[in-house]
């Protein structure tokens, strides 16, 4: 544009194209050119730590290192640049999810007896606990965390006295004498700042790159444009069609205008919409609407399409993607050859028969595909929980058997990964109540556990037996039993069985039949003594912490006497002292939401065990992607990482599409 190639030009530039191979080579090249000092950064946002992880693999290969780069996600490069922008401003931590959860069940509880809280007050009956108030809080505090980000419209009018519902209200409630802390007003602030020329220095890289993310709200748009206006700023946007489809609808769309237009009496026949690509249209709705949003703002463009061929199945629905052809009239239709396996469905009867089947259809690749490596292959499936027994049980081989495939399973969550977290959400449960044999003995059972009373193996298989013989069934002592409503005899309990041991080892005379009403049990000998003493140990430990959780308390006190649990019952020890870390972590960020929410009140068991397992589940998730061989992870939104062969097993219908139903008092 006339402009020097010295003289440098902010600005807003998308690379897009069909292949994201092709894009990594883009910002290779983009990064050969150094920034001006050599100690600065280069700034890559990124979606997620596995996209991270293969652009790092891809930088390495082409420039021989990957040093000096940093991979932060969206939100967290936009609250930094926010935090330079406005020193002056508190953090906005009073607006996040977990923190406004704890600011909303306090508001909830004083809810004034209006018509506009109505219906809160009828869904919120006294004396059923506080686990109800806060999963209802949860969601409230979800949907405003949405509406900051997608409707600041409604945000700002709500702060500006409009709208009487409760909504609207309860959000007054809350950013009262906080108006300028969120982050729909920081970006309001912000955008304006900019306009006005008034950009602190030395708060914006001199490059920032964008990569491989499918979807951003308009929110991120507008700033990423914005801080064009002063930096260079490179999106790396992967696009399946090389056409304009900003305008496609999907058929079923066009079926519904056409009855509405019949309906209001127009005809229905000339509504011009444009189907375009069935697939395009009706799965690529998001992204549709993320390239209208990023192509209303000013900005330069560099396309780089590959045309797929037609040599196959799979390349015939790229390519008929990338043109937006629809080849539905039987004279398009192309011959393909009969052998092509580029696309193939397989219906199993079962889970455990669709990973066996997999498992036989990898092994015919591998071995047909000298070139292709394990860690090209990529097994999505939207439940990851419900399948992993299945791979696990097919896939783990003996060491050295040929039809091995190293594999590895992402995205499963702590508690159901780690052996600490959920063995300690079981103990939560015991809580206040029966104490059943087979739910103490499985907590025994823990890795953990046993290690950290030394009870483990034969010793476990002994006291099971020790348990089973002497008849213990549930309840810790007749006074347990009696606050379930029964009498409070104490035969069955654990009391009544630790005395038939203890009196059995401790008595001289074998063959006496019972002492004081008590039947000793007499087949403790030897070494054993020291295993029953172990046993004792673990029992006092579990029933005095558990006896102690069952009233409601605040939560500080709480992480604290759930510290001293996690330190009496599981082993700091390897190699479990990480598992035990990420469980206090888990506990840290709990009180820390308290804290900075300020919450002043109670909680009981129930409500804690809900919220500290959300905070184990989130702390897992997302874990373990591209760590070895063959990757196992659920279908996550905007994994758009390539590999050379994808797999999809578990597309029942009760599990895909999901169906997910947004609360009812929700306004997107």
């Amino acid at each position: 544009d006339g402009v020097h190639p010295e003289v440098f030009v902010p600005g807003l530039t998308i690379h897009t194209g069909n292949r994201l191979e092709v894009l990594a080579e883009e910002l290779s090249a983009l990064l050969r050119d150094p920034l001006d000092s050599p100690l600065d950064r280069e700034i890559v946002m990124v979606q997620s730590r596995g996209m991270e992880r293969w652009l790092r693999m891809k930088l390495a290969r082409a420039h021989g290192i990957c040093a000096n780069i940093r991979f932060p996600f969206p939100n967290h490069f936009l609250q930094t640049i926010f935090a330079g922008f406005f020193p002056d401003r508190r953090d906005t931590e009073l607006f996040s999810p977990a923190v406004m959860t704890w600011r909303i069940i306090e508001m909830l509880s004083a809810c004034p007896d209006e018509p506009a809280f109505g219906s809160l007050n009828d869904y919120l009956t006294p004396g059923e606990g506080d686990l109800k108030g806060f999963q209802l809080s949860a969601l409230i505090a979800d949907a405003f965390d949405q509406y900051l980000l997608f409707r600041p419209d409604l945000i700002f009018r709500w702060e500006a006295g409009e709208e009487a519902h409760w909504q609207a209200r309860l959000w007054r409630m809350l950013s009262s004498g906080h108006e300028s802390e969120h982050r729909s007003a920081l970006a309001r602030d912000f955008l304006s700042r900019l306009q006005n020329g008034d950009a602190p220095p030395g708060v914006f890289p001199q490059r920032l790159s964008m990569f491989g993310i499918s979807a951003l709200p308009r929110f991120y748009m507008e700033l990423l444009a914005g801080i064009g206006s002063a930096a260079d700023v490179h999106l790396f946007l992967m696009n399946p069609c090389m056409e304009y489809w900003g305008d496609v609808a999907s058929e079923r769309t066009v079926r519904a205008g056409a009855r509405k237009a019949a309906e209001a009496g127009a005809g229905g026949t000339d509504l011009y919409m444009e189907t375009g690509n069935p697939l395009l249209s009706s799965l690529g709705t998001l992204g549709r609407d993320f390239f209208d949003a990023a192509a209303e703002f000013p900005h330069f463009i560099r396309e780089q399409f590959e045309v797929p061929g037609m040599d196959s199945l799979l390349h015939c629905i790229q390519s008929d993607i990338l043109h937006m052809y629809n080849r539905s009239a039987p004279e398009d239709r192309i011959q393909i050859d009969p052998g092509d396996r580029s696309v193939r469905i397989h219906a199993c009867h079962s889970p455990m028969r669709e990973i066996a089947v997999l498992h036989d259809v990898l092994l015919d690749l591998l071995e047909r595909h000298r070139n292709l490596a394990c860690e090209d292959i990529l097994v999505m499936t939207p439940d990851i929980e419900a399948y992993a027994p299945f791979i696990r049980s097919v896939f783990d081989k003996a060491v050295g058997d040929p039809t091995a495939i190293p594999f590895s399973i992402a995205d499963r969550s702590l508690s159901d990964e780690s052996p600490v977290a959920g063995t300690f959400l079981q103990v939560l449960d015991l809580c206040g109540g029966r104490y059943p044999a087979s739910g103490v003995l499985e907590i025994l059972e823990a890795d953990p556990v046993g290690a950290r009373f030394a009870i483990g193996g034969e010793n476990l298989n002994t006291v099971k037996r020790w348990v089973r013989e002497t008849r213990v069934r549930w309840g810790v002592d007749g006074a347990g039993k009696a606050e379930s409503g029964l009498p409070a005899f104490e035969e069955n309990t654990w009391a009544a069985g630790l005395s038939r041991l203890l009196l059995g080892y401790a008595l001289p005379d074998p063959d006496q039949q019972t002492f004081q009403g008590i039947a000793p049990y007499d087949r403790i000998e030897g070494q054993e003594a020291e295993l029953l003493g172990k046993m004792c140990t673990f029992l006092k430990d579990l029933f005095q912490h558990t006896a102690s959780l069952r009233a409601s308390r605040p939560p500080d006190v709480w992480i604290r006497d759930l510290e001293d649990l996690l330190d009496n019952l599981f082993a700091p020890s390897e190699p479990f002292v990480d598992d035990v870390q990420h469980v206090r972590e888990a506990l840290g960020e709990l009180k820390s939401a308290a804290m900075a929410a300020g919450f002043s009140g109670t909680v009981d068991r129930a409500t804690v065990k809900w919220l500290l397992a959300g905070k184990i589940r989130k702390i897992g998730h997302g874990a373990g992607f591209i760590t070895r061989g063959s990757t196992f992870c659920a279908m996550l939104p905007m994994r758009s990482i390539p590999f050379k062969v994808v797999c999809l097993v578990g597309l029942n219908g009760d599990a895909y599409p999901r169906r997910s139903k947004p609360p009812g008092f929700d306004l997107i």
